[in-house]
């Protein structure tokens, strides 16, 4: 795959079915991971880093759902999916996106 390309993901609480979106240019598994780093490790404090402590790692699911050549179009891409999914009133996003820092982790 060609890692210049923004990827658009939505992670996926299987047992709340709330969700959170973000977006990377590491891949999805990375970017994955690094969630996982940042409840567990780092310990920050989220909607969704404090759900991952709380559900474990078993029950997060990762999938794209949307890509950009360039980062003004996966901000503007976020911002679409976290309003059109809802994640911001009923999920883990915090914002309406569109923030650029931690997401193009």
């Amino acid at each position: 795959m060609n890692s210049s390309v923004f990827r658009i993901y939505k992670l996926t609480n299987r047992e709340t079915h709330k969700s959170y979106v973000g977006v990377t240019k590491n891949g999805l598994s990375n970017r994955l991971k690094a969630h996982f780093k940042n409840a567990f490790e780092k310990n920050y404090s989220s909607h969704l880093t404090n759900s991952i402590r709380k559900w474990g790692k078993e029950v997060w699911e990762i999938e794209e759902i949307d890509r950009a050549e360039t980062r003004e179009d996966a901000l503007e891409k976020e911002i679409y999916w976290i309003s059109f999914l809802g994640t911001l009133n009923d999920g883990y996003n915090m914002t309406k996106g569109g923030d650029g820092t931690l997401g193009l982790q």
